[in-house]
């Protein structure tokens, strides 16, 4: 959701040029309200929680999604050329019995598991953690993402939304996927992990 009158963000260079920002120069009224609702926009928009799940458990038993692998599908907005948004992620893991690794992929949709590192076709970035011992719920993994390789998860993207007879840029939309892969096995001590909470939330600085 956005209280910006356009609802979306407008790409505005600096340079040289009538429709560009000059140092120096008058601004007119349009640049002022565009400036003013790209802010509006932004300060919305970004940080963005594009997945924002946590389990809630009333009785305070063990709870949440077994494994060995979970998927999160999301859309993103892109609003630099060839340029992915930076994202933090973040996944709670409960443990049983035993500490297990997990391993948090963002990657594109047709990208499967098991992931091994961000040299895989299709990963944006890849963390990983150990999940707590003795029953306890943690934030296993909490890391951001840096610059990503575009030539190793190309951007597959749709223009978003446009107002007609308008030449203003605001982005491509873009379908991404987290992956969550850990150990896991279920006996008379009960399962040894389960995911608790899933986090990711898009940035554009």
């Amino acid at each position: 959701m956005t209280f910006s009158i356009k609802q979306n963000f407008e790409r505005m260079g600096a340079g040289s040029g009538d429709e560009m920002l000059r140092s120096q120069q008058p601004m007119d009224a349009g640049y002022v309200w565009t400036l003013i609702d790209n802010v509006a926009h932004l300060v919305d928009e970004s940080p963005k929680y594009r997945i924002n799940w946590l389990h809630n458990s009333p009785s305070g038993g063990l709870l949440g999604l077994p494994g060995p692998t979970r998927e999160f599908y999301f859309f993103t907005q892109t609003t630099e050329n060839n340029t992915y948004p930076r994202f933090d992620i973040r996944v709670a893991m409960g443990a049983g019995n035993t500490e297990q690794e997990v391993r948090a992929t963002l990657c594109t949709p047709s990208t499967v598991a098991p992931i091994y590192d961000d040299s895989t076709q299709g990963v944006l970035a890849t963390f990983t953690g150990i999940t707590p011992d003795g029953g306890a719920i943690e934030w296993t993994i909490d890391e951001t993402t840096g610059a990503v390789d575009i030539n190793n998860a190309p951007i597959a993207d749709v223009p978003a939304a446009r107002y007609t007879g308008t030449d203003v840029t605001i982005g491509r939309v873009v379908l991404l996927k987290l992956i969550v892969e850990f150990d896991y096995l279920a006996g008379e001590g009960g399962p040894t992990s389960l995911i608790c909470g899933v986090q990711v939330r898009e940035f554009l600085v």
